[in-house]
């Protein structure tokens, strides 16, 4: 039993150093932010947003598969927890673990990540009073995704 335990964790180091080579990007840096409604996001540098429309609010970086969209709206759900399940599942995360987020301002809610096609799935659906705040990041691959660093950041301005 311990020559295995040994085995696992000598296996467990040696792939480890090859787990991030060049051909897989590192994590997005976040040195901007994204501002949509009365709230903002950190957010990688380069961002472009798109004229909002319906309270649905969109930003990418041309070029680098990284977006995220955000709507804002008025309600209260009775039950937040099954409606972000659902939420995660039509994002196309298949078995949704969900996160709960406890965020400054009052904000709580969950989110779920997961890969997918190569590139990685965040989305968060949480709430503060009677406003319900959707949030869904699309990336490329890494070893250390920004999705839920940028769903942490969130607070209104």
């Amino acid at each position: 039993m311990k020559r295995l335990l040994i085995l696992i964790t000598l296996l467990s180091a040696f792939t480890g150093l090859f787990a991030q080579t060049p051909e897989t990007p590192s994590a997005t840096a976040l040195e901007s932010s994204f501002d949509f409604a009365s709230y903002t996001v950190a957010a990688p540098a380069g961002l472009i947003a798109a004229a909002p429309s319906n309270n649905m609010y969109n930003a990418a970086i041309p070029g680098k598969g990284f977006s995220i969209m955000a709507l804002v709206s008025k309600a209260n759900p009775k039950n937040l927890e099954r409606l972000a399940e659902n939420g995660a599942k039509s994002a196309g995360i298949v078995k949704p673990e969900l996160k709960a987020l406890d965020l400054s301002d009052g904000i709580s809610g969950y989110t779920a990540s997961a890969r997918k096609n190569n590139r990685i799935v965040t989305f968060a659906l949480m709430h503060q009073g009677s406003t319900l705040i959707t949030l869904l990041v699309l990336e490329p691959e890494s070893l250390t995704p920004a999705g839920p660093a940028i769903v942490s950041s969130l607070k209104q301005r």
